[in-house]
């Protein structure tokens, strides 16, 4: 039933979706070409009307990011909170697979999304030549110290560089995740506690639950920041570098834990709330 519901939830906007990111793609050998023509001719041009294209494509791919995070939630909010929800809690099928299929587009489309972006970005520095020379890019000038630096690490420990990057991607991992959740519930919440106005309520429950984040952010901070250095302290002033890459570690690993906690706290709280709410409500 999980595929089912994946296959549906994905299809739902995948034209619009496929639609601008096939158009950002198309774009990009054109704003290339134009920031290539900006660079190699600024003292020829009395209007760089180029500046104003490049502008629009950083203004496209802006739109294409948000959007593909705004289908995602009004995905979220037409299927479980509209008219069409009357349909989905009759179906024969758990809240949590519901709710999971919905994580799971959300991912995969955020991924796909950055993935695209991350592609555009690459095409268009690929062209764009650093520094007034034609063969010298931008590409080349923002990734060759980037390579030799990550060479660099697997050189000198590669089970630690691995490691790092493992955990790199699990932080990467529960962000995401930590980020749909949080956006998913205020939404169940606003549908829920205040079904005359919702999305005015979400909105509200989105500025409270930043600020209350922001405000117990600071003291955990300190009170980790302290506890680090404590502990830094008994590794030997001689293991200056395994000492780093220690606490590095201990850090990345403590607040993964924290954001895990995090996101089974509001997976069962939305669940909670789902489960609450009336078939035929």
């Amino acid at each position: 039933m999980l595929k089912k519901c994946l296959k549906y939830d994905l299809l739902s906007f995948s034209r619009l979706f496929l639609l601008l990111a096939g158009t950002v793609l198309g774009l990009s050998p054109i704003a290339g070409l134009l920031l290539r023509i900006l660079i190699t001719r600024w003292e020829e041009m009395l209007f760089p009307w180029e500046i104003l294209l490049v502008m629009a494509y950083v203004f496209l791919i802006g739109i294409f990011i948000l959007a593909s995070a705004l289908l995602v939630y009004i995905r979220y909010y037409t299927h479980f909170f509209k008219d069409e929800g009357y349909l989905t809690f009759t179906l024969p099928v758990k809240r949590s697979t519901l709710l999971f299929s919905k994580i799971l587009s959300a991912v995969i489309y955020q991924t796909v999304a950055i993935a695209v972006v991350a592609v555009a970005v690459c095409i268009v520095l690929l062209i764009t030549p650093y520094n007034g020379e034609p063969y010298h890019t931008l590409f080349g000038a923002a990734f060759t110290p980037l390579l030799r630096r990550i060479g660099a690490a697997f050189a000198k420990n590669w089970f630690v560089a691995l490691l790092k990057g493992a955990v790199g991607i699990l932080l990467i991992i529960l962000i995401t995740l930590f980020n749909h959740l949080f956006y998913y519930l205020t939404m169940t919440m606003g549908s829920s506690i205040n079904r005359k106005h919702p999305l005015l309520f979400c909105v509200l429950l989105i500025y409270a639950f930043n600020t209350i984040l922001s405000l117990l952010s600071t003291p955990l901070l300190m009170m980790m920041t302290l506890w680090f250095s404590a502990v830094d302290t008994l590794y030997p002033l001689a293991l200056v570098g395994a000492r780093s890459e220690a606490t590095y570690l201990m850090i990345a690993f403590t607040v993964a834990a924290m954001l895990a906690l995090l996101c089974a706290a509001i997976w069962q709280w939305i669940l909670h709330l789902l489960e609450r709410r009336l078939n035929l409500a």
